[in-house]
């Protein structure tokens, strides 16, 4: 299973993903609220096996609030809640 992180979390200004991939795959990172409206696509394409950084900031999520920052690689998904203040 890919592993990804999100810190600071909570965050105000900036927080940094960091995706670990176990081996290269399309990757689709993306951001939803809480009522499930897409908010972002932070990334979609191909990666490399190893870690890859993505920074989440202000402008991406522009209202304080509890989001959730989905990862899908190889058919698996992976969720993360994300905090902004």
């Amino acid at each position: 299973m890919e592993a990804f992180n999100v810190s600071p979390n909570p965050f105000r200004n900036t927080s940094l993903i960091e995706v670990d991939l176990l081996q290269s795959s399309n990757v689709h990172l993306t951001v939803y609220d809480l009522k499930g409206q897409k908010i972002a696509d932070l990334f979609e394409g191909q990666l490399n096996r190893g870690k890859h950084n993505f920074e989440i900031n202000d402008q991406t999520l522009q209202e304080s609030g509890v989001y959730i920052c989905r990862l899908e690689s190889r058919g698996e998904v992976v969720t993360r809640k994300i905090v902004r203040f």
